[in-house]
């Protein structure tokens, strides 16, 4: 049951990712899937989305396409649980060049 889990979560990330190709369009360019954490009980999943630009308009658009995007991932699985996407924005990678343009600045 160890590698259960990393399993669930690369296959959610694959498929969130093409199905926000779909959902975002020419907006599609602008987001990555960084990673997807599933709790343990595999009823959760938080998808993580490095967004470059304007992240307010990206998540109306997400909201407004969730229900599809969920029944996406609920079409692709096999489980007795299918896990409730939940959105999240990841400024790891702002925060990195933040710290790149610090250092360059030295």
């Amino acid at each position: 049951m160890g590698q259960r889990i990393p399993k669930v979560e690369s296959l959610v990330q694959q498929v969130v990712a093409a199905e926000l190709s779909k959902a975002l369009g020419r907006n599609s360019g602008r987001v990555t899937v960084t990673r997807v954490d599933v709790s343990p009980d595999m009823r959760h999943a938080i998808v993580w989305l490095g967004i470059i630009g304007d992240d307010v308009s990206i998540f109306a658009i997400l909201k407004r396409e969730q229900h599809d995007i969920q029944k996406g991932v609920s079409a692709v699985m096999k489980s007795k649980f299918i896990p409730r996407i939940e959105f999240k924005h990841d400024s790891g990678g702002a925060h990195a060049q933040d710290i790149d343009r610090l250092l360059k600045g030295i």
